[in-house]
This record gives C-alpha cells, structure tokens and sequence, in this order.
C-alpha cells in the first residue's frame, strides 16, 4: 500500500467507526429490590458479581438497537445452571439435570423517541443448556445465562424485529 493511501484508508476506518458508535442505541438495566432471588450465587459478593456480569452482557446489546432507541429491562429472578454443592469443601457449582436449567425473569420495554415499541416480561428457560455447542460463550463467567439472554434478544427484538417496529 503507497504511503498516501494509509492515511485515508485509517481516517476512513475512524469514520466509520465513529458513526457506529453514535448509530447505537441505549439499554438500561435494573435490579429492582427483591427479598431473593432463586439462584444468583452463594452469598453477597457471588450475587452482586453475578448481578454485574448480567448488566454487563445486556448492555452489549445497545450496539445492535437502531439510533433513538432505548431497551429498558429490569432482572426479577435468577436462577443459575447448576446448583452449589453445599458438601464440597470449595461450594462448586455442579451442572447436570434439567431441573438445574438457567431461568431468567425479565420486565422489558423498547421505545424509539419516547414511544412504546415494545414491552412486556420474559420467562427464560434452557433446557437444553448441556447438549448446546456454546463455543463463542465457554470461557465466559455465566457463559449459559449469556447464551440463552443473546438467544432471547435475536428471537424477540433481534435486527430485523426493531427495524420493523418503527
């Protein structure tokens, strides 16, 4: 490449980049006070790390809204794959019956420009989380609860869904 070439091609490349960045739309996330929740961890600092990686994944989906969109979703129950084995030493998280599935609660709302374009709750469920090929969420903390919120998001408000709804 001449060397009068890369400096357009980088200033291009940081446009584009940078319309992205503003064509992205706005998520909100909540954790309203509830008294427990089903499964969120074993104690205080596990429920709160937990509560965080949650917000942190569905925040990512504020690249994939439209420009004037806002998704509002507020996270009533969690209930993790697996369940801690309470007789282990270290209290691991053991995985393996249908009954331990990840379970997600949600209240959500969509709007663009201050109107409604969508709401309602949400009852995730995955039971099927051990027979899935997660590839791209394996070494991830929570990586099935990310799946199945990601699977949720493309069925219900995915690209195509939030185009249609303007």
């Amino acid at each position: 490449m001449s060397p009068s070439i890369r400096p357009l091609t980088t200033l291009t490349a940081l446009l584009a980049a940078s319309t992205l960045a503003v064509a992205a739309g706005k998520v909100e996330v909540q954790f309203p006070s509830v008294p427990f929740y089903a499964d969120a961890g074993d104690g205080t600092v596990e429920i709160e790390r937990t509560k965080r990686v949650l917000a942190d994944h569905i925040a990512t989906w504020q690249d994939r809204l439209p420009a004037g969109q806002t998704l509002r979703v507020e996270v009533l129950d969690i209930d993790l794959a697996g369940e801690i084995d309470h007789f282990h030493p270290q209290r691991i998280r053991v995985l393996g019956a249908t009954a331990d599935s990840p379970r997600l609660h949600l209240r959500f709302e969509l709007r663009q420009d201050g109107r409604v374009l969508d709401a309602g709750e949400a009852r995730l469920l995955d039971t099927g989380y051990l027979w899935r090929v997660a590839k791209r969420y394996e070494q991830r903390a929570l990586h099935h609860e990310r799946r199945m919120l990601d699977d949720w998001y493309d069925a219900r408000l995915g690209a195509s869904r939030t185009a249609a709804l303007r």
